[in-house]
């Protein structure tokens, strides 16, 4: 009961913040996922990247390999790592990647409810579906295998040749399948 409160109490104060869509849109549809930033992750990601900047430093000394430029690709490296440390930029993105996609039918995303959020939490709607990586691995082909593989690939090009903003995480237990029978209301609807 007390987590049902606090879950009411959050409510509350997102509508009092002017927060109201997301809480409304939370009531219509309560299954969340909810993810949470591994304590001490922080830390490990500027100790490993202040060994990879010793690293690039000291290997740019050697004759030949200054041209690599390793030091700028880990300071790049480095600030795509740091941004991933901070949820709310990968709830911004799943917002830019829905908007993306609005008019392609076939691909959605989660809803992220950034009121609900913060940089080491990020609470998004609920997608059910089956993970591409068990039909991956089914040893035979299935019927879904064409349209899986046409869908996935269509998705990927368009985010690389059309929006030129790539999901950097496009695992498959990352990717939910949704099936739905076709629907037929009358024998004729099939030609």
């Amino acid at each position: 009961m007390e987590f049902i409160d606090r879950h009411r109490y959050c409510l509350d104060k997102c509508n009092d913040h002017g927060f109201g869509q997301d809480a409304d849109l939370l009531l219509k549809n309560p299954d969340v996922a909810i993810k949470v930033l591994h304590p001490g992750v922080e830390k490990s990601i500027r100790r490993d990247l202040r060994i990879m900047r010793w690293g690039a430093h000291l290997l740019s000394i050697l004759p030949g390999m200054k041209w690599l430029s390793l030091p700028e690709e880990v300071a790049i490296f480095g600030e795509m790592m740091e941004s991933q440390v901070d949820l709310r930029v990968e709830g911004c993105n799943t917002q830019r990647f829905t908007a993306n996609f609005k008019a392609r039918p076939g691909i959605s995303f989660p809803h992220p409810y950034m009121s609900l959020s913060s940089s080491k939490v990020l609470v998004e709607s609920f997608c059910n579906g089956i993970p591409l990586k068990a039909f991956l691995d089914i040893d035979r082909h299935t019927p879904f295998d064409r349209m899986l593989g046409s869908t996935g690939l269509d998705a990927f090009l368009h985010m690389l040749i059309y929006d030129n903003f790539v999901h950097a995480d496009l695992h498959p237990g990352n990717i939910m399948v949704e099936l739905n029978p076709p629907y037929v209301a009358t024998p004729l609807d099939r030609f």
